[in-house]
């Protein structure tokens, strides 16, 4: 009956004062091109976005461009070009963008949003499969064939991408780069065991283990590395109350009750002329294998909290490095 009642009124209302259909005009500017969304990766350095199908700039295989890199397209040219971003990797349907370890993701990502918003930065020319420089061998080519069909989807899926070097028959070794979110996170040894080690002694049985290659290192370039062969520290803690202590794991500043756990330390010394052209240090463990990677260096020696020139860093549950400035 209500309903009845309510339809009657609406009806009647609608004789007494008729509904206009007025006309609607919409604008359209050309000028405005929503950027990409960007989402998470396991690299807490890396942010991914991905490419609406509208936007997909046509690229082969992903390729990665840092500040010295000669001639790159014009999207990572005027990535690399904004405030606190160090590399670029540019694939076919996503960018992943690594942050300078000092700068803060708010105004990278601002800066980044605004930047892919330009139409023209996607009409670049198809670019070719990156070929190899050399003629690769059957096996060589069945594992670049694995890792196309197979191992690249799920590490683009985090904004990474893997590159095949060579492989080695004498040691049945596959020797690969990681690039892009991959590059020094802090996953990357799960991801290279768990993932690309397995698929490939799976579907290459030639294949009898997995390397990871670096990026060189020179005596003062950007890129320093050191292997973590952890010694009893002997009380070094409570010895250096003043040093200040940072963790790259469980997600909190370390309390007491961490502190307790760490058995183990190495130290790296830093020459004070090398310092400022430092870009990271990447830290290995001869025991488990795990990487670690420190970035904004200077930043962690000479901030305002830290008149000592040193720092720990806590790697895993039980070893710490020790950084110090010589």
């Amino acid at each position: 009956l209500i309903a009845r009642i309510s339809f009657g009124v609406m009806r009647a209302a609608r004789r007494f004062f008729p509904v206009r259909r007025l006309p609607v005009t919409v604008w359209v500017s050309h000028r405005h091109f929503a950027a990409p969304a960007w989402q998470h990766t396991p690299n807490p350095e890396v942010r991914k976005w991905s490419l609406p199908s509208s936007q997909h700039r046509g690229l082969g295989a992903p390729q990665t461009y840092g500040r010295s890199a000669v001639d790159p397209p014009p999207m990572a040219s005027a990535l690399l070009a904004l405030p606190g971003v160090r590399s670029v990797l540019l694939g076919a349907d996503y960018v992943s963008v690594t942050k300078e370890g000092s700068s803060e993701w708010e105004e990278v990502i601002a800066a980044v949003d605004e930047c892919l918003a330009q139409p023209e930065l996607f009409q670049e020319v198809a670019a070719d499969e990156a070929q190899p420089t050399r003629e690769w061998s059957e096996i060589e080519k069945e594992i670049a064939e694995v890792i196309h069909d197979r191992i690249r989807p799920i590490v683009q899926d985090d904004g990474g991408d893997v590159e095949l070097l060579e492989f080695v028959e004498a040691t049945g070794t596959a020797r690969l780069k990681m690039h892009g979110a991959c590059a020094g996170c802090p996953q990357s040894t799960n991801t290279l065991q768990g993932v690309i080690d397995t698929a490939l002694r799976h579907y290459v049985p030639a294949v009898l283990e997995v390397e990871q290659v670096e990026e060189e290192e020179t005596e003062d370039g950007p890129i320093m590395r050191h292997e973590h062969d952890g010694q009893p520290h002997g009380g070094w803690f409570e010895a250096n109350p003043d040093v200040p202590v940072v963790g790259t794991f469980a997600g909190r500043s370390p309390d007491a009750k961490i502190l307790a756990r760490i058995k183990f330390m190495s130290a790296v010394q830093i020459p004070k002329a090398r310092l400022p052209k430092l870009d990271h240090i990447a830290v290995k463990c001869v025991d488990c294998n795990a990487r670690r990677t420190f970035e904004a260096v200077d930043d962690l020696l000479h901030s305002d909290k830290n008149p000592t020139s040193k720092i720990a860093v806590l790697i895993c549950p039980s070893c710490a490095v020790r950084l110090e400035v010589v």
